[in-house]
């Protein structure tokens, strides 16, 4: 066999694995999209969208909250003069313990740049 048509052959066995893994990826990528899409909320992710929603609720200023691990529920809000963030994250905190979602310590955070704390105190 030549040199040229070895390597005409090595062009195509390389582009016929590259369209193979492509392929690959190409389906897990869909069936991940698929899965994450039709996934159910579970117990616990019910009790965080409920605790989101009632610390959202008539707080244009909270973005969102999030529990980020097993001690600190962080809420993100628009900086709004003349709130009381000491008394946010109290409530903050009274709803994460009315939903089963007890938290040793929330922390009121800004989301607009730059990011800063505003409140940050233990959940009793």
């Amino acid at each position: 066999m030549n040199p040229q048509k070895k390597q005409q052959r090595a062009r195509r066995i390389r582009r016929s694995a590259f369209l193979q893994w492509s392929g690959l990826l190409l389906f897990l990528g869909a069936y991940a999209a698929v899965h994450v899409a039709t996934k159910k909320c579970d117990e616990e992710c019910i009790r965080r969208e409920e605790l989101m929603d009632a610390i959202r609720k008539d707080r244009p200023y909270v973005m969102y909250a999030s529990v980020y691990n097993d001690s600190t529920l962080s809420v993100f809000v628009k900086e709004v003069p003349g709130i009381d963030w000491d008394r946010l994250a109290d409530t903050a905190c009274m709803f994460a313990h009315s939903k089963g979602l007890s938290r040793k310590f929330v922390a009121v955070i800004r989301y607009d740049p730059p990011a800063d704390t505003l409140a940050r105190q233990p959940c009793h």
